[in-house]
């Protein structure tokens, strides 16, 4: 989609498209922006319209390069990129906006189709959207794709200003970084809370169940490490006092819902939980946390 020379003089090329071309570490091969990903139709109201597939320079699955990101760069005609974006994400639907994210120190809209998680940044009339390849479509861990996505779309996004990324740097791992968990973490008789469970990532392991308490008073799980945690305890929480493994008689973190996907978080008031791409839960309230899986935490 190659713009006039006469729109060409009036919309200049945006500055990310430098992204597009100086990501040493990834292969970029520019595809139709129709290809992008879902509302990628949001092109009609950009010009100088740009895409492209992001495939890990030094990775490989059963020998070829594969597609981690798939980005759509364009100058919104209207000048205003913030109007573009939330335009973009009004059209996706009611349900697909996803909080924000921190990538590289910019806070960037955070989004979910059925197709899976994608970004959108808008800095002056710049507009960057990002479509993250799901690792269900590899049969892989969260972090074969969301990882790299993260590091490319940095790339791209640092671009403004003619600027790219420089390759030693890289967006922060931690929760910041996470889109919030999409799918049902609530219970009808515990109105403030929200529950989750880790999935049976593991051969024989059984799901974790974990929960934060309303206003985000206490986070924790109905399970402890089996060779850390003393033998009469069976929760391991976290409050404003510190992280610890106590006893309970009932299983208060316990309730029938979804699994959060490995690279996303949930948050209630001050405390955040999230899930690491091993199947570890981590929850945090101020400075105090833990990480935990079936066998072995940390608390701080």
């Amino acid at each position: 989609m190659m713009p006039s020379q006469a729109e060409a003089a009036e919309c200049p090329p945006p500055d990310a498209n430098q992204g597009l071309l100086k990501a040493s570490d990834f292969i970029v091969n520019a595809i139709d922006p129709a290809e992008a990903g879902p509302g990628s139709d949001a092109a009609a109201a950009l010009c100088s319209v740009a895409a492209a597939a992001f495939q890990p320079a030094s990775g490989t699955m059963g020998g070829d390069h594969y597609t981690v990101l798939k980005v759509l760069v364009g100058t919104a005609t209207s000048g205003d990129g913030d109007a573009s974006v939330d335009a973009f994400l009004t059209r996706l639907g009611p349900q697909t906006r996803n909080g924000t994210v921190d990538l590289g120190g910019r806070v960037v809209d955070a989004f979910v189709t059925a197709a899976g998680d994608g970004y959108a940044y808008a800095a002056g009339p710049t507009v960057v959207i990002g479509y993250i390849t799901p690792a269900r479509s590899y049969g892989t861990s969260g972090a074969t794709t969301q990882e790299p996505a993260k590091i490319a779309y940095c790339r791209v996004i640092a671009a403004d200003g003619g600027a790219p990324l420089p390759d030693d740097v890289r967006p922060r791992y931690g929760p910041e970084s996470y889109p919030l968990g999409t799918g049902n973490y609530t219970s009808p008789g515990d109105p403030g809370w929200i529950f989750f469970r880790s999935d049976a990532y593991k051969s024989g392991a059984a799901p974790m169940h974990c929960g934060i308490a309303p206003s985000g008073t206490t986070a924790g799980c109905d399970v402890v490490p089996s060779e850390l945690a003393p033998p009469d305890t069976n929760q391991t929480v976290v409050d404003e006092n510190g992280a610890r493994y106590i006893r309970s008689d009932t299983t208060t973190f316990t309730r029938n819902v979804d699994a959060l996907v490995e690279g996303h978080r949930l948050q209630n008031g001050p405390a955040v939980c999230w899930m690491g791409y091993q199947g570890s839960v981590h929850c945090e309230i101020g400075e105090h946390g833990f990480t935990l899986d079936h066998r072995y935490a940390t608390l701080q």
